[in-house]
């Protein structure tokens, strides 16, 4: 089973739940990758893009990671996305997640595709 931590997904809104896979049981797919997203415009259950920027250390297996993410129905949550990327942990083949308490990746170094401006604070 994909086990994912998606906290934080925006400080203040609540986040969907991510989808499941199945379980896969090899040890050369076992991992926990920090993975950078943003969903489709267009069709707001799709993930666009999903970029490693903390590696598993296995690079088949965040090829994986990568090409898989953006084929799961994987709905935003949040009324107020606009396009950014959002951080996450992705825990595969029964790896442990990091703790809710960690940081989430960084992923301020992906260029913006921001739709829309940010709200006024």
């Amino acid at each position: 089973m994909i086990a994912i931590l998606f906290a934080g997904l925006l400080a203040t809104t609540p986040a969907s739940a991510p989808p499941v896979a199945s379980q896969d049981t090899a040890t050369d797919r076992r991992g926990v990758a920090g993975v950078c997203i943003r969903w489709e415009r267009s069709r707001r259950s799709r993930v666009a893009e999903a970029v490693i920027v903390r590696p598993t250390g296995n690079a088949a297996l965040d090829r994986r990671i990568s090409d898989a993410i953006p084929n799961m129905d994987w709905p935003v949550g949040v009324e107020n996305y606009r396009g950014q990327w959002v951080g996450i942990w992705m825990a595969v083949g029964g790896a442990e997640s990091p703790a809710a308490t960690d940081p989430l990746p960084d992923c301020s170094g992906q260029p913006d595709h921001s739709w829309a401006a940010a709200p006024a604070a």
